[in-house]
């Protein structure tokens, strides 16, 4: 029997994203996630994480500790 494991999870969501979208038109809001989504990506995989969805305009990443997931965190700021 395998031993316990803990995992942290990081949620992110892009909040206003339906005002972004009516503001700007929808092919200038697809864009804006899609980078959105790289400097996410980026910051996940230089801190080990591992994309498990891609919720509409966030994503759920785990960790296989706290401090990756802080490290991350930290990257998005």
């Amino acid at each position: 029997m395998h031993a316990p494991q803990t995992v942290t999870v990081l949620f992110t969501d892009m909040v206003g994203s339906t005002d972004l979208a009516a503001r700007v038109g929808d092919d200038a809001a697809d864009a804006i996630r899609r980078t959105h989504f790289a400097l996410l990506r980026d910051a996940s995989g230089r801190s080990d994480g591992a994309e498990v969805k891609t919720p509409g305009d966030g994503l759920i990443v785990g960790f296989r500790s706290v401090l990756q997931s802080i490290h991350c965190a930290a990257g998005l700021l």
